[in-house]
């Protein structure tokens, strides 16, 4: 199997630079070829992106417009020696989906590599349904400052653990199943909290079980404080979601988890704002740690008509892990 050049590289090296004319299309060859040629990445006149797909014409064929960002469709175009050739078209038809569109095709021309180029069409309706959901309209209701800020406080200990260990990273994160610790592996968990506050380590608890370390396992709390920045050294949601991407993360089922939370790559204009991670500490949840758990009750059981618990701890004042355990806990994530 061909070593395939990353897509988003290719479609930037296309746009910046240009490349070979097909039809009005500027295109670049792809590594990876199918029985009627070399498939193909390309850039329109008005800056839309494609994969181009070879393929005899089928008079037959169903032009898949079912996604709002991403219609499949057959084409001809006239290539530089001035032949007619027939192509599968996948079309990013919205900018703002550009590059979760080079993901897809990454995706794409792995799967027609590994099959060899056969069944190309099939190939591509296999990983365009997959991606499906994540290539439809933004959503109507984009997520709360608070519940962004706890998004990517996550993202960041996650791109931490994806340094290390690509798939570890996505093996360990919980926080987009709503799960009791936004982070787990065997023996140790960890529960992210972000504050945008400048001053003091104010974190919100919800409910009795979040501050309850799995059996047998170490918990720890990890308070990151992030401030709002114009600067060019601060970093938003969708610049961690690539920077995950490019480690190696896959990037399929990274979106979905994502999409999950009620992140949507069709609005990554709308999260564009930039934090800067001016503290990031880490505190053991140990007997002596404050916190309300089942244990504070008696018999271990909520009082009646007690439906859940929400409440806030100040940890201004309590001790924290020395700087190295940040790095331990990383290690734990991922092992090598």
């Amino acid at each position: 199997m061909p070593e395939i050049v990353g897509a988003e590289m290719r479609f930037q090296m296309i746009e910046s630079h240009g490349g070979g004319p097909l039809s009005t299309l500027k295109t670049q060859s792809t590594e990876v070829g199918v029985e009627s040629g070399q498939v193909v990445c390309a850039v329109d006149a008005d800056g839309r992106r494609h994969l181009l797909i070879p393929a005899a014409w089928d008079e037959g064929f169903q032009p898949d417009r079912g996604s709002a960002g991403v219609h499949v469709t057959q084409r001809r175009l006239v290539d530089s020696a001035g032949r007619d050739r027939a192509f599968i078209d996948i079309e990013c038809r919205r900018s703002s989906l550009s590059r979760l569109f080079s993901s897809v095709v990454d995706e794409v021309l792995s799967a027609l590599s590994a099959a060899g180029g056969e069944t190309p069409s099939g190939t591509c309706q296999q990983v365009l349904e997959r991606w499906r959901e994540l290539l439809g309209p933004g959503r109507s209701e984009l997520l709360s400052k608070e519940r962004l800020l706890g998004l990517m406080a996550e993202l960041l200990l996650l791109r931490r653990i994806a340094c290390r260990s690509p798939a570890a990273a996505l093996n360990s994160w919980r926080g987009w199943e709503s799960d009791r610790f936004d982070f787990e592996t065997t023996g140790l968990a960890a529960e992210v909290k972000a504050s945008s506050a400048r001053e003091g380590r104010s974190v919100t608890i919800h409910g009795v079980t979040q501050l309850e370390p799995p059996e047998g396992a170490t918990l720890y709390l990890n308070f990151v404080r992030l401030e709002p920045t114009q600067q060019a050294g601060g970093t938003s949601v969708p610049d961690l979601v690539r920077a995950l991407i490019q480690s190696g993360v896959n990037s399929a089922e990274l979106f979905r988890r994502l999409g999950l939370v009620g992140y949507r790559a069709s609005d990554e204009e709308a999260y564009r704002t930039r934090f800067n991670a001016t503290e990031c500490s880490l505190f053991r949840v140990d007997d002596s740690f404050p916190r309300i758990v089942r244990s504070s009750f008696v018999g271990g059981r909520l009082p009646e008509r007690v439906a859940t618990v929400r409440y806030r701890v100040d940890l201004a004042d309590y001790p924290i892990e020395p700087e190295p355990a940040l790095d331990e806990l990383v290690e734990a994530m991922a092992p090598r």
